[in-house]
């Protein structure tokens, strides 16, 4: 019977091992994001400056650049908060696997921890689900803010002409 216990206990460590490279990745994606979204500031407040005060200096490509720092700007911060939720998924998701092992190895001593893992096993496995749905939207909308950016640089450069 105690080796049916051990082999239950690989289901949750693989998925704990899965959560975790999912977790780096994504955590490394937030970094990125948020360092993006601090240059937007910054160039925000650079840009604020010609734009607001009516500076001789202000082009139109400025005007421009800074609607379009806007905009990236929120879509970053969006796009930040659904890495921010896939994260702390795989954090529930590990959660429920620490918890599904620690149960399977009590069903040893009160065999109904051994129904009840599997339920929180269930419950870290819609939440790893979850998880990465979340990345997925966050990846697609990540190229969407390249295109936009891509078109205000060839309007701008336009302007240029």
């Amino acid at each position: 019977m105690e080796t049916g216990i051990i082999d239950s206990l690989i289901a949750p460590v693989v998925m704990i091992s899965a959560c975790g490279v999912l977790y780096m990745a994504l955590s490394n994606r937030l970094v990125t994001i948020v360092t993006r979204i601090r240059e937007f500031h910054s160039e925000r407040f650079l840009l604020s400056d010609k734009v607001f005060t009516h500076d001789e200096k202000c082009s139109e490509a400025d005007k421009i650049r800074f609607e379009g720092v806007f905009r990236q700007t929120e879509d970053m911060l969006s796009r930040a908060r659904l890495v921010r939720n896939s994260l702390l998924f795989f954090i529930s998701t590990v959660v429920c696997m620490l918890l599904a092992s620690l149960m399977i190895g009590l069903s040893l001593l009160i065999p109904t921890f051994g129904q009840l893992s599997v339920v929180v096993f269930i419950l870290g496995a819609v939440s790893m689900l979850l998880g990465t749905l979340l990345a997925g939207v966050e990846m697609s909308r990540s190229l969407q803010q390249v295109e936009y950016e891509h078109k205000r640089v060839e309007q701008i450069t336009l302007l240029g002409s």
